[in-house]
């Protein structure tokens, strides 16, 4: 399960996903019901929710797990 730390790292995540799924950013929008600039809009918003990760995840076919682990 690879660590993401960051906002900047789930975005990543998520275009490593669709470029192994070969799915297009302009077919993943028309699926959340947006236009390309709208999830241009949701990719480089400064606090990426887990609303829209969820939502962008789902239309992909994957689903977000969330962990709390103590610290070492």
């Amino acid at each position: 399960m690879e660590r993401l730390n960051d906002q900047t790292q789930v975005v990543k995540a998520i275009k490593k996903i669709m470029v192994d799924d070969d799915v297009k950013a302009i077919d993943l929008a028309a699926s959340l019901d947006l236009a390309p600039q709208g999830l241009q809009k949701i990719w480089n918003k400064k606090n990426f929710s887990f609303h829209d990760v969820k939502k962008i995840l789902d239309a992909l076919g994957y689903e977000l797990y969330f962990e709390i682990r103590k610290k070492d």
